[in-house]
């Protein structure tokens, strides 16, 4: 099947500070596949595709060293 894949990070930090921030990105997309046939008993049952899978994800930290 075919796939989409990205990722982003980015880290920021300042000099002579406790803070450090982080952003970070996500994504994946896959299509279906196509049919395959299922079989029981040498006999076709019927069909199936592989679900459409979407990711999605997104995140903001901000971190305090101590």
């Amino acid at each position: 099947g075919r796939q989409r894949r990205a990722a982003l990070r980015l880290v920021g930090t300042a000099p002579h500070t406790p803070w450090e921030w982080t952003v970070e990105w996500a994504h994946l997309n896959q299509a279906a596949s196509p049919a395959a046939t299922l079989l029981r008993g040498g006999r076709v049952a019927g069909t199936v595709r592989q679900p459409h899978m979407r990711i999605d994800d997104v995140g903001l930290r901000l971190t305090r060293r101590f």
